[in-house]
């Protein structure tokens, strides 16, 4: 949306610079027209058409810089917003992308602590074998030792 908003904010400002180029030339056109008029009397009446419809023409290609002016102006204003939209976007993203990275880290923890746990279970086994093998020797070497 915003390339488009951008590519339509370019297209108007080429059109904007197109008309504003036709008055500034109708302008010249004018003031041409103008000088010709002083200098030939006799064409007056010609020239005040030519004056006439030169002044149509600037004042429309005015109206249409207005109205281009406008448009530009409104499709800067939603551009704005576009940015404001993506920006609020971008840190959506970013908040869930550091939940998602503190749920991977606390799942590795609970890996963590299940493997440790497991490891302490294993131990405890081999502790309670342990006992019970010296508990079988020290009874066995305690009744060897009364026996004689």
């Amino acid at each position: 949306q915003i390339a488009q908003g951008a590519e339509k904010l370019r297209v108007v400002t080429d059109h904007s610079k197109f008309l504003q180029n036709q008055l500034d030339e109708c302008k010249e056109s004018i003031a041409g027209l103008e000088i010709e008029l002083e200098e030939r009397p006799s064409t007056r009446t010609e020239t005040v058409s030519e004056l006439t419809t030169a002044h149509a023409s600037a004042q429309l290609h005015a109206t249409q810089s207005a109205s281009s002016k406008l448009e530009i102006s409104q499709l800067e204003e939603q551009v704005a917003v576009l940015r404001q939209e993506k920006e609020g976007l971008q840190a959506a993203l970013e908040r869930a992308e550091a939940q998602a990275k503190e749920r991977d880290l606390a799942a590795d923890s609970d890996d963590s602590l299940l493997r440790q746990l497991k490891e302490k279970e294993a131990e405890c086994i081999k502790l309670t074998t342990d006992k019970q093998k010296l508990q079988a020797y020290v009874k066995d070497t305690l009744m060897a030792t009364q026996e004689k």
